[in-house]
């Protein structure tokens, strides 16, 4: 489902599908408690990032780091990418693809960048 996530409910745990930026305002079909949000979507941490690549590339960089994915709430695609240098055109093509697998409604993606500098040659 384009813009939905999928949900558990945190009483009677039914399944279903709240927005992408969910505010905490569904209720759960079956025993009408609200369904809760803990971590970001994977939308806005897309939207997110992408920001700041284009302003890490606009600064004058070529590469960024990947952070995050060092916990056991990271998805194993992130614990790959951690702490990795990436161009910026190879991180905004990981961006643009299914780059998470985290539950965004449990825990969402915490991941980051961070510019990268190139060791100083002595």
């Amino acid at each position: 489902m384009k813009g939905k996530i999928k949900a558990t409910c945190p009483v009677c745990d039914s399944v279903g599908y709240v927005p992408e930026d969910y505010e905490g305002k569904v209720k759960c079909p079956k025993c009408k408690s609200v369904f809760k949000r803990t971590g970001n979507p994977i939308s806005k941490v897309r939207k997110q990032l992408l920001g700041k690549l284009a302003d890490l590339k606009q600064a004058g960089f070529s590469k960024a780091t990947w952070i995050g994915g060092n916990d056991k709430h990271a998805c194993k695609k992130c614990q790959s990418r951690h702490g990795v240098a990436y161009t910026i055109q190879q991180m905004t093509m990981i961006l643009n693809s299914d780059f998470c697998e985290s539950n965004p409604f449990e825990q969402g993606c915490r991941c980051t960048i961070v510019a990268f500098r190139e060791p100083r040659q002595e």
